[in-house]
């Protein structure tokens, strides 16, 4: 009975640490975004920034990135691929020329200018 009590009580521990520490990085999570200076480094296609150089996609005039084979094929023959919606003015931005900004997450924003991207904290 005891080591039933005492796995129990370890269980409900683990449980409980669990939870909070969930609680306290969400609560933790910064709503403000750091511009990203290097395009280059972002997955336009998982919209994620990576860190490291990503594969440089040609579509016409404009460069995109992709990390993949996969996603490299998806920018050339998907032109909604290409583009996102300012999270401010609700426009579509083609991802190339857009202003991008980086949650604390790696999730990456577009924005049409550096207005709508400074601003965006304020909207939430």
């Amino acid at each position: 009975m005891k080591k039933l009590l005492s796995k129990i009580t370890i269980v409900a521990f683990m449980l409980t640490l669990f939870v909070s520490l969930n609680t306290a990085s969400a609560a933790a999570e910064d709503p403000t975004l750091k511009l990203v200076e290097e395009p280059s480094k972002v997955c336009m296609v998982n919209d994620r920034f990576m860190f490291a150089e990503q594969i440089e996609v040609k579509v016409g005039e404009k460069t995109y990135y992709g990390c993949c084979a996969g996603c490299v094929k998806k920018i050339q023959n998907n032109q909604t691929i290409r583009e996102s919606t300012d999270p401010v003015s609700g426009e579509t931005v083609d991802k190339a020329s857009a202003v991008i900004g980086m949650k604390q997450t790696g999730e990456v924003l577009y924005f049409e200018n550096k207005d709508n991207f400074d601003s965006y904290g304020e909207k939430k």
